[in-house]
């Protein structure tokens, strides 16, 4: 977990998939309207990546975890 090349390529796919779901908004009509039209945006765009990171982090966790237990 140490290693910040992974750190930053997960933060990288996180804030990726959180701009794809943001993008997938009914209202959304651009990649900059999705930056520039509400507020809000920004605030849910930090949200998914904060999600999507944590996930990355656990999934991460679970199979260091089971690749030290398995022989």
């Amino acid at each position: 977990m140490k290693d910040p090349k992974t750190i930053l390529r997960l933060l990288l796919f996180s804030i990726l998939a959180a701009i794809c779901l943001g993008m997938m908004d009914y209202e959304t009509e651009s990649l900059w309207h999705l930056f520039t039209s509400d507020p809000g945006n920004i605030i849910a765009l930090g949200f998914y990546t904060g999600a999507f990171m944590l996930l990355g982090l656990m999934a991460m966790g679970v199979y260091r975890g089971v690749k030290y237990w398995l022989p």
